[in-house]
């Protein structure tokens, strides 16, 4: 059987366990409104905490986060579940609108405890993928520079060049918006080294070489004032 479909089943057990056992309670004693409300917001409790997977980061550096959250509303659904039943087995004749305030707050807890911590793995997950961004393109400058090496016939050219592109391998990766002018230049001399080398042309390599340096130290400096 497709684990999905399993999933799905496990999940059903409690809400039809728990809505069956109250309803037979129903027919053999005289429920209020009180118990009715609680019964009601238990299962929107439930609900908010079986939603939560389509909800969480794929990433997997986020599953410590994730696993807060799960346990954050899977407390809020167990405090809900809890109070409801007292309620429920207590059966106040009139009790109602008292019911209904102190469960709509206990649930609004559970919902801004959980959207908080899902925001805050959701700004965890956006910052992961923005690191793997920024580091996969600063590998590829380097690969970029380093890959027409052996085009050039001068030794001390190649030289500067390989040692340019360790320079930006080991650069920081993390990148802000206050150096993106740095790396769109560098990113420009690059290809500029690129194509006109592939194309034999004869250019001042060691001044667009040092124009990089420059604008790289730039970069890396103002990045460790950030």
């Amino acid at each position: 059987m497709n684990s999905k479909i399993i999933s799905t089943l496990l999940k059903m057990v409690f809400p039809i366990t728990f809505n069956v056992v109250f309803l037979v309670t129903v027919l053999s004693a005289d429920m209020h409104a009180a118990a009715w409300i609680s019964c009601l917001f238990v299962n929107l409790s439930y609900i908010v905490m079986i939603m939560l997977p389509y909800f969480k980061p794929k990433e997997k550096n986020t599953e410590a986060a994730n696993y807060v959250v799960y346990l954050t509303t899977s407390l809020g659904f167990v405090v809900i579940f809890i109070v409801g039943f007292l309620i429920m087995f207590i059966n106040p004749e009139s009790f109602g609108v008292q019911t209904f305030l102190i469960m709509l707050v206990l649930l609004m807890i559970e919902a801004a405890a959980t959207l908080t911590y899902m925001l805050a793995n959701k700004n965890a997950a956006d910052m992961i993928a923005q690191q793997s961004l920024d580091s996969c393109n600063m590998r590829t400058i380097a690969f970029d520079l380093q890959s027409v090496s052996n085009l050039f016939t001068d030794p001390e050219q190649k030289k500067k060049l390989n040692q340019l592109a360790d320079i930006i391998r080991t650069s920081p990766t993390a990148s802000r918006p206050e150096v993106y002018e740095y790396e769109q230049e560098i990113r420009n001399t690059v290809a500029d080294i690129v194509n006109q080398i592939k194309a034999g042309k004869q250019a001042d390599y060691n001044s667009m070489f040092e124009s990089i340096r420059t604008a790289l130290t730039n970069r890396n400096n103002k990045l460790k004032l950030l």
